[in-house]
């Protein structure tokens, strides 16, 4: 292996190490806020509320949404 392609390994595992641990950071409470989410869309459409405007309220804050969901009475069509 020549001198750059050694020193290129090296750098690629450097990086791949910090992106990792960037994701073990975030990557699980960014995927439970998501899943949340798009269960509230769901929930809200069974109110006959709009799925993306709670959709986009929970991706704000995220489980008093769906408290505010579960409390708001069924929507008359």
């Amino acid at each position: 292996m020549t001198a750059y392609g050694a020193q290129h390994a090296h750098s690629c595992k450097i990086r791949y190490e910090e992106l990792r641990a960037v994701s073990n950071m975030y990557g699980g409470y960014t995927l439970g806020w998501g899943t949340l989410a798009l269960i509230n869309a769901g929930l809200a459409q069974t109110k006959n509320r709009s799925g993306l405007n709670w959709f986009l309220i929970s991706l704000l804050i995220g489980p008093l949404a769906t408290f505010f969901i579960v409390i708001s009475d069924k929507k008359s069509s």
